[in-house]
């Protein structure tokens, strides 16, 4: 009995430690949100300071676009103010490739109706499915449609189908004068006649279409540098005449 009083007595003096192993605990915890917490600053620090740029140009790839605005290529007048060449504004239908799963299937589909002249191999169906394989976020389907050509392709309502407009040089009467006037290229550049000797003065300078995009392809919202229009040429040449 005297044996178990004196255990008794001791026990009660030195109770468990059970404290310390609290403070351990404690400190562990404390240890893995510290470590946890400077994991994720490290990575913060990784993405927005060290690879600030990378993800910004990424960021704008995939959220702006960026399109060239031609300039309206000058007008050639006769002697009388008569207009021998001018410049009028139609369509052209481009791709975003990304956003079209079956593209040979578009491609075909569209062909249908760009594909006008049979010798114009650029609209044939081969032609865009190759360039819808080879784009990324860009390809050229037809350029300066003729305006039903325009409102049939409008109507198919097909993603990743979009339109710019672009001008068209016209010549109101046809061949009169055609070896002095010359005529452009699908660029819009000068190649025979006074439309090349003056190219630099009748086509202008191209701006600048900025346009932002969300993840589904809706635009945000665009702005604009205007292009410098061409310079107008007054020939001595009389339209009756030729």
């Amino acid at each position: 009995i005297l044996h178990a009083a004196v255990q008794a007595i001791r026990s009660r003096n030195n109770p468990p430690r059970i404290v310390p192993l609290k403070r351990t605990r404690f400190w562990l915890i404390c240890l893995f949100f510290l470590v946890w917490a400077c994991a994720i600053a490290g990575r913060l620090f990784w993405l927005q300071i060290v690879c600030h740029h990378e993800f910004q140009e990424r960021a704008q790839k995939q959220q702006q676009r960026t399109f060239e605005v031609a300039p309206r290529r000058g007008v050639l007048y006769d002697r009388n103010h008569r207009e021998l060449a001018m410049t009028v504004q139609v369509d052209s239908i481009y791709a975003d490739p990304s956003e079209i799963d079956d593209k040979q299937s578009a491609a075909h589909t569209l062909a249908a109706l760009v594909h006008i002249d049979k010798e114009d191999t650029q609209t044939s169906e081969d032609q865009i499915a190759a360039r819808l394989a080879a784009g990324h976020n860009f390809a050229w389907i037809a350029r300066r449609v003729m305006p039903d050509v325009s409102t049939r392709v409008h109507a198919l309502n097909m993603k990743g189908i979009y339109f710019q407009k672009e001008f068209q040089r016209f010549y109101p009467d046809n061949e009169i004068a055609a070896q002095v006037l010359g005529y452009v290229g699908v660029d819009d550049n000068g190649l025979g006649g006074l439309e090349e000797k003056f190219d630099a003065q009748l086509h202008g300078v191209p701006g600048r279409m900025y346009t932002a995009m969300d993840a589904r392809r809706k635009v945000l919202g665009s702005s604009e540098h205007d292009p410098e229009p061409g310079r107008n040429l007054v020939l001595t040449i009389d339209e009756n005449i030729q």
